[in-house]
């Protein structure tokens, strides 16, 4: 006949290795006002938390009780998007047609200190060299109008008040000048890209594709015509600025913010009618600030 033999088996506490959980409060003291770790005996003789114990560290590793295991953030946050850069734009335009040999113009009206301002000077005159901006201006480009004798130059500088008078002189009686104001130009490279063309008769006056190099800059298109009376359409795409005749050439801007840096396309500007002339065409892209 088998005898069993019962085993008593001790629970051991505190077994090395094993989490030891923060111990219950409210039991009554210990001999000599004794209380487990971190607790106080009380006037009613009951072990409560003394507040001033350090705090017990969490459990690690596989000590830690199933379901307390710390949340593990595997994908990093990822870096806030740059802030978008808003292209330059417009604030105002004034235009003047000389009288004589020399054309005095203002600041647009509302232009701000630190506004580019742009001069599109147009001369029926067959040399772009006698269009002389006044001191402080930077000449950008020039064309002369293809076998014909008239021609325009582009110029800018930053306003330096809010209203300001600039004298711009030609070779010839018939002259024009338009002034825009943009706001939110780059300070230190205002002139991202530009290029000019000269063209024969044509019917379409054309300003020629530039390349850009940064985002959010402002394209400007600047025409002039000879020989022709015929309104400018609005260049596809963009923002007619003004369409004039100045008694002796017909000129005109468009505008256009260009998102993303490369080539902006040559920019063709039809016309309401069907005369031919010669034509100059500028594309001038602007830096943001």
């Amino acid at each position: 006949m088998l005898a069993w033999r019962v085993v008593a088996v001790t629970a051991v506490a505190h077994a090395t290795g094993c989490y030891d959980p923060s111990p219950a409060t409210n039991l009554p003291c210990g001999d000599g006002e004794a209380c487990p770790r971190g607790q106080v005996c009380s006037a009613a003789r009951v072990c409560v938390p003394d507040g001033t114990a350090p705090e017990v560290d969490a459990p690690a590793g596989d000590d830690a009780p199933a379901g307390d295991a710390p949340m593990i953030d595997a994908s990093p946050d990822a870096p806030a998007d740059a802030p978008m850069v808003a292209p330059p734009s417009l604030r105002g335009v004034a235009a003047m047609a000389g009288s004589g040999l020399s054309t005095t113009i203002s600041s647009p009206a509302g232009t701000q200190v630190g506004d580019l301002l742009l001069a599109h000077a147009n001369a029926d005159s067959e040399n772009t060299g006698t269009i002389d901006a006044p001191a402080g201006w930077t000449r950008i480009a020039g064309e002369n109008g293809t076998g014909q004798q008239f021609g325009s130059a582009v110029f800018y500088r930053f306003a330096t008040a809010p209203t300001q008078t600039f004298t711009f002189n030609f070779a010839d009686n018939f002259n024009h000048v338009h002034l825009m104001a943009f706001r939110g130009v780059n300070a230190a490279m205002p002139i991202d890209a530009f290029d000019g063309t000269s063209l024969p008769d044509t019917s379409q006056p054309t300003a020629p594709s530039i390349t850009t190099t940064r985002a959010s800059t402002l394209l400007v298109v600047l025409y002039t015509l000879d020989l022709s009376t015929d309104n400018f359409d609005p260049v596809a795409g963009m923002t007619e600025v003004y369409d004039v005749f100045t008694g002796s050439l017909q000129v005109s801007a468009s505008i256009a913010p260009i998102a993303t840096p490369g080539p902006t396309g040559v920019r063709i500007a039809a016309r309401d009618g069907t005369d031919i002339g010669p034509a100059i065409g500028f594309a001038v892209a602007l830096a943001p600030d």
